[in-house]
C-alpha cells in the first residue's frame, strides 16, 4: 500500500522471532537498497524502530544481548540441536547441502527481482518463496512455523488454474499437494466419527494420524511456488528492461 515507513517498522517488530524473519529481512533490505531514492522510507522505518527496540531493551536489562546469546545456546542443547525440517527427513550432510542449494537459488532469484515494484507478481512470488524456504531450512521442524506458508498458499490458490493446465507433471504435483493438504482434515473427520462408535482408547491411540503429512506441507508448497518463481525468473532474464519499471517509478 506504499506505506513503506510503517512496513519497515512492522518488520523490525517482527524480529522478536529473529530466526523466522532474518531471511525476509535480508530480501527486503536488498529490495529497498536497489531503489533507494523511492524506498528509503522502508529503511528509515526499519532502522529507527530497531534502534528504539535495542536501546530500550538495553536500558531495561543492561547486557541482555550477551545473555540472549547464552540462552539461545542453552536452548539448542536441551532441544537436541533443534534439527531443521530437511534434517528430519534426510541425513545431516545431505540436508545441509540441499539447504545451501535452496538458499543460493533463492538468493539468485532475489537478485533478479530486486527492482520489482511491491505490487508486482514477481515481488509477491519472491517474498512468499523466501518465507516458504525459511520454514524448511531454519533449525526447527515445528509445524507451528507453517503460518509463514500462508502467502505462498494464497498465491498458489490464485494461480491454481494455470498450474493445473500447464502440464501432466505439474497436474500431478497439484494432486500431490492437494492430497497432503486434505489429509489432516479428512483424517480428523474420520476420527471424529470413529469416536462415536469405537472405544475412546482406540481412537486416542490414533491421535497422530492427521499429522502424517504435516512434514511434507512446506515442500509441496515450495514445489508449486517454485514453478511460479521459475516463470518469473525466465521473464526477468528474457526481458531485463521489465525490472527497470520500478527504477523509473
Amino acid at each position: 500500500g506504499d506505506h513503506l515507513f510503517l512496513s519497515g517498522s512492522l518488520l523490525a517488530l517482527a524480529t522478536i522471532k529473529p530466526q523466522l524473519v532474518l531471511p525476509l529481512t535480508g530480501w527486503l533490505i536488498l529490495w529497498s537498497l536497489s531503489n533507494l531514492r523511492k524506498r528509503a522510507r522502508f529503511l528509515w522505518g526499519f532502522s529507527l524502530t530497531m534502534t528504539i527496540l535495542l536501546a530500550s531493551a538495553q536500558w531495561v536489562l543492561p547486557g541482555w544481548i550477551v545473555r540472549f546469546e547464552q540462552a539461545v545456546s542453552a536452548y539448542r542443547q536441551y532441544t537436541g540441536g533443534a534439527p531443521s525440517l530437511l534434517e528430519v527427513l534426510l541425513t545431516p550432510a545431505l540436508a545441509r547441502m540441499l539447504a545451501l542449494l535452496m538458499v543460493l537459488a533463492l538468493a539468485a532469484l532475489c537478485w533478479l527481482a530486486r527492482l520489482e515494484p511491491p505490487n508486482s507478481p514477481g515481488f509477491a512470488v519472491v517474498s512468499a518463496l523466501v518465507m516458504a524456504v525459511t520454514v524448511v531450512v531454519i533449525p526447527t521442524a515445528g509445524p507451528y512455523n507453517h503460518f509463514l506458508l500462508l502467502p505462498a498458499v494464497l498465491l498458489v490458490a490464485r494461480n491454481w488454474t494455470k498450474l493445473w493446465q500447464d502440464s501432466f507433471l505439474l497436474r500431478a504435483a497439484c494432486m500431490f499437494a492437494g492430497s497432503i493438504f486434505l489429509w489432516p482434515w479428512l483424517a480428523a473427520l474420520a476420527l471424529t466419527f470413529a469416536s462415536l462408535i469405537l472405544p475412546a482408547p482406540v481412537v486416542q491411540r490414533a491421535w497422530a494420524v492427521p499429522l502424517w503429512t504435516i512434514l511434507f506441507v512446506p515442500f509441496s508448497v515450495i514445489l508449486l511456488l517454485g514453478w511460479l518463481a521459475a516463470r518469473t525468473s525466465r521473464s526477468l532474464i528474457a526481458d531485463p528492461s521489465a525490472s527497470t519499471i520500478s527504477r523509473r517509478r
